[in-house]
């Protein structure tokens, strides 16, 4: 059962030629749409640009690219992982990014690994942080919140070692932003919500 009615995205996702072959793209694709399923975001991956989309849902454009321009090519201390662009009165058209290398840095600092003492990061293991931080973006424009959350998947920043494992608990919405999810389907699509009560919760606190 979803906590939200069927809601259809779709994303024109775009890589950089110079790091299609260190990740494994099904892999990335894969882990965004898994972070979304339980809420009732159906994610379908297109050729077509968002602005050649005919779709009752939402048509997003994403790219994946090594740096984002005007950054130092030297890691930051705190490296920005995305950006998106939030609209509050409807999702923003601007493409949502995804920094490789900053992802790589931070992949690289983690502490539950071996492979971490030589910066090694597998190419799965990265496809799946890209993944989360892509649907973290995807959180910003789908829910028009410019802020972040406490917990979560809409928290500020991702520990490396989250970020890596293949627990996906991390990366929930907490109560608040379901809330604000039906809120905003509500709004795109027109359509009442019926309430449900297959949890309660806290603010603040993630949804299994």
């Amino acid at each position: 059962m979803t906590i939200c009615e069927p809601y259809e995205l779709r994303i024109h996702l775009r890589v950089d030629r110079s790091i299609t072959s260190r990740v494994v793209l099904a892999d990335l694709k894969d882990e965004t749409e898994s972070v979304w399923r339980p809420y009732g975001v159906r994610i379908e991956w297109t050729d077509v640009r968002a602005d050649e989309t005919a779709t009752q849902g939402l048509s997003l454009e994403a790219i994946v690219e090594p740096r984002f321009a005007g950054e130092p090519s030297e890691p930051m201390w705190t490296p920005v992982l995305g950006r998106a662009f939030v609209n509050l009165d409807a999702p923003d058209r601007r493409p949502i990014r995804v920094s490789f290398e900053a992802t790589e840095t931070v992949l690289g600092l983690r502490t539950t690994s071996r492979a971490s003492i030589a910066r090694i990061v597998h190419p799965r293991v990265l496809a799946r942080a890209l993944g989360r931080v892509l649907a973290h973006e995807i959180g910003h424009v789908l829910l028009g919140a410019p802020n972040h959350d406490e917990a979560g998947l809409m928290r500020v920043g991702f520990r490396p070692d989250e970020l890596a494992a293949p627990d996906r608990a991390p990366f929930r919405l907490t109560c608040i932003g379901v809330g604000r999810l039906r809120t905003r389907i509500r709004m795109l699509t027109g359509i009442e919500q019926e309430p449900t009560d297959q949890e309660t919760c806290l603010p603040g606190r993630a949804v299994r």
